[in-house]
């Protein structure tokens, strides 16, 4: 975790059958916020390579039972460009955002900052990125999955 940043947790089971993306219970458990209420979570990566190609799966579960006059929303963003939102985590259920098309480019910076009207920060519970590889060759036998008569 970075130091801008602190946890909250919960002991609570989380829902976590979304649509088969299932992040491990301990994980899912614990959110990232940012240690400043009012700063956005901001965090990034420089691949080797811009032309790479990165799927980013975002998951959010709110830990806090939250009182009547208490909000959390927040929009995510990636380089500056809405990615999702507003969105509103729901209590103990996992949701996952994640990109539809790959993103490319020399840095990449995931932000997630609090709507206007939200009494309180943005969390983020646990990331995955995934980097696209191409293969040159084909991962089966070509011949694989071939149906022929009798």
């Amino acid at each position: 975790m970075l130091s801008s940043w602190d946890s909250i947790s919960t002991s609570e089971l989380i829902n976590r059958n979304n649509y088969g993306y299932e992040p491990p219970k301990e994980v899912i458990q614990t959110a990232a916020r940012p240690a400043n209420g009012s700063e956005p979570l901001r965090f990034h990566w420089t691949p080797g390579d811009p032309n790479s190609q990165f799927y980013v799966y975002l998951y959010f579960a709110e830990v806090e039972q939250l009182e009547r006059n208490q909000s959390r929303k927040f929009n995510v963003f990636w380089n500056d460009s809405p990615l999702s939102g507003p969105f509103s985590p729901r209590y103990l259920y996992a949701d996952t955002i994640s990109n539809s098309r790959a993103l490319m480019g020399k840095e990449h910076w995931i932000s997630i900052y609090k709507t206007a009207d939200s009494a309180l920060p943005p969390i983020l519970n646990a990331i995955e990125i995934y980097m696209v590889i191409h293969l040159d060759e084909s991962p089966t036998f070509s011949e694989d999955g071939k149906f022929s008569r009798f």
